[in-house]
């Protein structure tokens, strides 16, 4: 939830035309740690916001593959099978 508090963050501080830092708590509790300005540091969480959706759909992807493979499965070896898939993503 703090990664998608700071994407809101970052997208109101972007629309803002004349942003207060004080008003964007998670902001200034990261300027000069992540990015020396507040301009920086949103457009930072923008891009990761970005990689970590896309992250996330893979990962989806992944966890309803291997979850319909087991669901499907009828033998031990069928479930064996449908977790080694996983473990060689990981691997």
């Amino acid at each position: 939830m703090i990664y998608l508090a700071k994407e809101a963050e970052a997208r109101a501080w972007m629309a803002d035309p004349t942003p207060d830092p004080a008003a964007y708590p998670l902001l200034s509790a990261e300027l000069g740690i992540t990015a020396p300005d507040g301009a920086s540091l949103a457009q930072i969480w923008l891009n990761l916001a970005t990689l970590w959706r896309s992250t996330a759909a893979d990962l989806e992807a992944l966890r309803l593959t291997a979850s319909a493979a087991i669901d499907a499965a009828t033998t031990v070896e069928e479930v064996g099978a449908a977790m080694s898939q996983l473990v060689q993503v990981q691997g």
